[in-house]
Formats: structure tokens, sequence, C-alpha cells
């Protein structure tokens, strides 16, 4: 289907642009690395290459950093 649903609570004033280009470019590589199985036989989604490539991002260490900030906000 490679449909990208972007979560309402996303859709807010306090959330920067260069995060939401992050979460596209994040959900993206899903499409184009291949999820690789674990010696005990689990899927594993987020694989080296994959965070490998994700480091990639321009903005990475930024958005993972407000990221960790701004959690709670959307858990409350």
């Amino acid at each position: 289907d490679h449909v990208i649903r972007i979560n309402p609570w996303l859709d807010q004033r306090f959330v920067p642009t260069w995060f939401l280009e992050y979460v596209l470019y994040h959900e993206m590589l899903h499409a184009i690395v291949p999820d690789r199985m674990s010696q005990s036989g689990r899927r594993c989604v987020h694989t080296n290459e994959f965070n490998r490539r994700e480091r990639e991002f321009r903005f990475y260490k930024r958005a993972r950093r407000w990221e960790e900030e701004n959690l709670a906000r959307f858990l409350r």
C-alpha cells in the first residue's frame, strides 16, 4: 500500500516542519530498506543499514533531540 499516515498529534503549531520531514524520511526508509530476521527469529525493521541511512538525514540529531525533549507532550 505504501501510504504514510501522519498522526494528527503532529499537526500542531509547536511541531517544527523539519521534524515532520524527519518522520517522513524515517517512514520512507521502511519502503526501501529490507527487514531482517534476527537469530532468535524476530523481525527487525530498524537494522544497522536502516539506522545508518536514517542518520544521513540532515536534521537527524536535531530531530532525535527534539523528539526526546517533547515526547511527554504527546503522551499526556
